[in-house]
């Protein structure tokens, strides 16, 4: 399966988006025309996220997400933040094989990220790629 397949079945697949995602020009429009909210709650869900840290990964405070509702769009920025989100946990689910280990993963420190948190780092898009090349190393054998 293409990572972009994987990410379009984080945020719910078909059910969310009521047509086949088939690569990244798919999720490039997406992202572009505004996510469905309803595609956030997948991957809250999956990632065990309580609102406020939620809100706080798409950079908005919890009252605004909080008024967010089902069957309206995210914008631009917000999807892109959400997409940075799940695909970081798509690569994380692949490099350790296992979904539960990808979470526990991604909310506890790493050495190799000198002793930060992966979901914190990934903020930024300079966080989101040392979380991303860690995620290389430990899927090529490299002692991080």
């Amino acid at each position: 399966m293409q990572i972009e397949q994987q990410i379009a079945k984080v945020f719910g697949g078909d059910k969310v988006f009521h047509h086949k995602v088939k690569g990244p020009l798919d999720l490039d429009q997406l992202i572009r025309t505004g996510l469905p909210w309803e595609a956030g709650k997948y991957i809250k869900d999956a990632l065990q996220l309580k609102d406020s840290a939620f809100a706080a990964l798409l950079g908005m405070s919890l009252r605004t997400f909080s008024r967010q509702k089902v069957g309206e769009r995210m914008s631009t920025i917000t999807g892109d933040r959400l997409y940075r989100l799940a695909r970081i946990y798509s690569c994380a689910v692949n490099v350790l094989e296992d979904t539960d280990k990808a979470v526990r993963w991604l909310h506890r420190e790493q050495i190799g990220l000198g002793g930060r948190i992966p979901l914190d780092m990934i903020q930024t898009e300079a966080g989101e790629r040392e979380v991303e090349n860690l995620l290389g190393r430990i899927e090529h054998g490299v002692l991080s």
